[in-house]
C-alpha cells in the first residue's frame, strides 16, 4: 500500500492504495525488497503462469532500466528480472538501481550503474559489477551509491561521493 505513481504497488494501476493490496498472479513469495526512495519493488517468488522455480520479479519505476526487463518504461505489474545466471540470494534496491547477489557470490546491477562497471551508464540488463571484486557476501544500494561486503571481509563502495558516502575522505 502507499504511493503508486510509478506502479510500485504492482496491482496493475497507478492508484494510491491506503490499505494492503494483493499482487495478482504472484504466489509463493519468500522475500520482498523495497527501497526507501526507489519507487520500485521486487519479490522472490513464483508466478502462477511461469512455473514453480523461484524467480526475482520487479515492478514500478523503471526510467533507468532498474527492472531489467529490456525497457525503460514503468511497470504496474510484475515482470521477471532477466539476465541473471544463478540463484538469487540477496537483493538491494537503490534510487534507480537494482543489485542482486547470486549463490556464487557474483554481483549484478541494472539501472543507473553509478560507476559500478567502470562507467555511469543506464542499463536495462544486469551487468557484472567489477567494482565489487570477484565475490560478495552482502550488498546495500543507497540513493546514488552501492556497497558490497566482499568475501575477504573488506567493504567496497562505488557511485556518487558528493557527501562523502564512499568513505574515501574526499
Amino acid at each position: 500500500w502507499g504511493s503508486n505513481f510509478a506502479g510500485q504497488i504492482g496491482d496493475g494501476t497507478t492508484t494510491t492504495r491506503l490499505s494492503p493490496t494483493q499482487i495478482p498472479g504472484l504466489d509463493d513469495v519468500v522475500a520482498v525488497f523495497a527501497g526507501a526512495s526507489s519507487n520500485h519493488t521486487c519479490a522472490l517468488g513464483t508466478a502462477i503462469s511461469r512455473g514453480t522455480t523461484p524467480q526475482l520479479y520487479c515492478w514500478g519505476r523503471n526510467d533507468s532500466g532498474q527492472l531489467s526487463d529490456s525497457s525503460f518504461q514503468n511497470r504496474s505489474t510484475f515482470s521477471a528480472f532477466n539476465g541473471i545466471a544463478g540463484a538469487v540470494v540477496d537483493v538491494s534496491l537503490g534510487f534507480a538501481t537494482t543489485c542482486v547477489r547470486v549463490a556464487s557470490g557474483r554481483v549484478f546491477c541494472a539501472g543507473w550503474l553509478n560507476g559500478s562497471t567502470g562507467d555511469v551508464t543506464h542499463s536495462s540488463a544486469p551487468l557484472a559489477v567489477t567494482a565489487a571484486g570477484t565475490f560478495g557476501r552482502e550488498i546495500a544500494a543507497g540513493n546514488a551509491h552501492t556497497c558490497v561486503r566482499a568475501s575477504n571481509g573488506s567493504v567496497r563502495c562505488w557511485g556518487k561521493n558528493d557527501a562523502g558516502q564512499l568513505g574515501t575522505g574526499g
